[in-house]
C-alpha cells in the first residue's frame, strides 16, 4: 500500500492565527511594518509581498498574535481594517489530513485490488489519482504511468539534481512517434513553492488530457501536430517533502553552517534580482539567495531552457487568488509586450470561464505587487518568450479564507478549468 499523505506534520501550528487585512493609511502602513517587520511574517496573499491598500492574508505565530492584540488598537477603521480568518491554523490543517487521509485510503484500497500492469496503469490514469494529493514518489509513480501507457508520445530527461540531490525530471510531450525538435514547444513548471500542492496535479491533468485525447480532440491534435510540450512538474521536490513535517514550507531546503533556512526560488532568477519584493534576510519567506541563479533548481531550468532554443513560451503554476500574471512584476512600467501578453491572458481567462465560471484576473504582476527575480520576468527578458512568459495562481480565490489549504474535492474541478490554459500556450508558440 502506498502510504498516506502528510497527516502527522511534525511542525505544530497550534495558535497560529490568520489575520486578512488592508492598511489604506500610508503611515500607518509603515508604523504596522516597524512593529513587524515584512521578514519575520509568512506572507500568504500576493506571491509574500507587502502592499499598501492591498487585501493581505498573514499567518502570524502565537507570539506574534499576542504582540497584535496589544497594536492593533493604534489604527483607526479609516487607517486599517484587519480579519481574522482562522483563529488557529492547527485547525484547518487537521481537518485537511483527515480529508486526505480518506480519499488516499480509498485509492490505496483499489491499488491494492489490482492485479495486473494494466489495471495499475488503467487506475492512475484514472480520475480517481486526483480526488486526493500525494506523496512525490506517487507524483514520480503517475509520470511513470503514462510513459509505459504512451512511450511513443511521452518521455522524460533528468535535467538536475535539487539541493538535497533529488532528480529534477522534465517530460516531452509531443504527437505520435519520434520526438521532433524542430516544432516550437512551450515550458510548464509547478511546484516551485512547496506549500502550493495544488500545482502539481494541474500540470499532470493536462498533460494526461494531450495524450489521452489526442486522435479524438480535434483542437488538441491540431496543437500537438504543431507544437511540442515540457513539464517540469515538481521544480521544487525537496520543500515538498519538507512539507509532510512542516505544512506551511515555501522555499527549497538551502542550509548552510547557521542551518535550514531555504531560498524563494520565485526570487532567484535574474530578471531584476536583488530588488523590491525580494529579501535579503534568510529568515524571510521571499529570501532571495546569495546570487542570482544560486540554487540548483533554478540554475537547471536556466540551463534547460537556454540549452532548447525550440521552446517559445513559458507558464509557472503556483497558488493561490485566481489570478493570471504577466511581466512585468519587477516593475510597475508595462513591458514592450504588454499588449500580446495581456491578450493571452484574455484568452487564457475566457477558457478558464468557460470551464466552471471561474473568473481568473488578468493582470501585470506589478499591478498585485513589485517582485524581483520571478520567473515570469525571467521566461520574458532572459528567455526571450515575446507571446506566452504568464504565471497563473490557482484556486481558491483572493477573498477564498483557506490559502494553501484546498480541500481535496477541489482539485478536479481546478484542474479541469486550467487545460484552456494550456492548450492557449501552445497556441500561441505554434503561430
Amino acid at each position: 500500500l502506498v502510504a498516506v499523505l502528510f497527516v502527522s506534520a511534525e511542525t505544530s501550528f497550534e495558535g497560529h492565527v490568520v489575520i486578512r487585512m488592508q492598511i489604506i493609511d500610508k503611515k500607518a502602513f509603515e508604523t504596522f511594518f516597524k512593529i513587524f517587520p515584512h521578514d519575520s511574517l509568512d506572507v500568504w496573499s500576493n506571491d509574500g509581498a507587502i502592499t499598501m491598500n492591498g487585501i493581505m492574508d498573514i499567518r502570524f505565530t502565537p507570539e506574534q498574535y499576542k504582540k497584535f492584540l496589544t497594536v492593533k488598537d493604534l489604527f483607526s477603521s479609516n487607517e486599517a481594517k484587519f480579519e481574522v480568518l482562522h483563529y488557529n491554523l492547527q485547525n484547518l490543517l487537521d481537518m485537511e489530513a483527515k480529508q486526505i487521509e480518506a480519499a488516499q485510503a480509498e485509492f490505496d484500497k483499489k491499488l491494492a485490488a489490482v492485479q495486473t500492469a494494466e489495471q495499475k496503469s488503467s487506475l492512475y490514469l484514472s480520475d480517481e489519482y486526483f480526488k486526493s494529493y500525494h506523496k512525490l514518489e506517487q507524483l514520480i509513480a503517475f509520470e511513470n504511468e503514462l510513459i509505459k501507457a504512451y512511450p511513443n508520445m511521452i518521455s522524460k530527461e533528468v535535467i538536475g539534481k535539487s539541493f538535497q540531490g533529488r532528480d529534477l525530471y522534465v517530460y516531452r510531450v509531443h504527437a505520435p512517434g519520434s520526438f521532433n525538435p524542430s516544432k516550437p514547444a512551450l515550458f510548464v513548471d509547478s511546484l516551485m513553492h512547496a506549500r502550493e500542492w495544488i500545482t502539481p496535479p494541474v500540470v499532470q491533468w493536462s498533460i494526461r488530457e494531450l495524450l489521452t485525447k489526442y486522435g479524438s480532440d480535434q483542437k488538441i491534435t491540431d496543437l500537438l501536430n504543431k507544437a511540442n510540450l515540457y513539464a517540469l512538474t515538481a521544480v521544487n521536490p525537496d520543500g515538498y517533502v519538507h512539507t509532510s513535517s512542516n505544512r506551511m514550507w515555501r522555499k527549497n531546503m538551502r542550509s548552510d553552517s547557521s542551518g535550514l533556512h531555504g531560498v524563494d526560488l520565485n526570487r532567484n532568477f535574474k530578471a531584476g534580482f536583488g530588488g523590491s519584493g525580494s529579501s535579503g534576510d534568510k529568515r524571510s519567506e521571499t529570501y532571495r539567495g546569495t546570487a542570482a541563479l544560486s540554487e540548483p533548481e533554478s540554475k537547471a531550468i536556466s540551463n534547460f531552457l537556454n540549452g532548447h532554443k525550440d521552446i517559445k513560451g513559458g507558464i509557472d503554476f503556483h497558488s493561490y487568488s485566481e489570478l493570471i500574471l504577466r511581466p512585468w512584476g519587477k516593475s510597475s512600467s508595462a513591458s514592450p509586450n504588454e499588449q500580446i501578453f495581456s491578450q493571452v491572458g484574455a484568452e487564457m481567462q475566457a477558457g478558464i470561464r468557460s470551464v466552471h465560471g471561474k473568473s481568473y484576473s488578468n493582470i501585470r504582476a506589478s499591478q498585485l505587487y513589485v517582485a524581483s527575480g520571478i520567473f515570469t520576468d525571467e521566461l520574458y527578458e532572459s528567455h526571450g518568450f515575446q507571446k506566452v512568459a504568464h504565471t497563473i495562481e490557482l484556486r481558491p480565490g483572493r477573498f477564498g479564507g483557506g490559502g494553501f489549504i484546498l480541500p481535496p474535492s477541489q482539485i478536479i474541478p481546478t484542474c479541469q478549468e486550467n487545460v484552456p490554459v494550456m492548450l492557449t500556450g501552445l497556441k500561441y508558440v505554434s503561430q
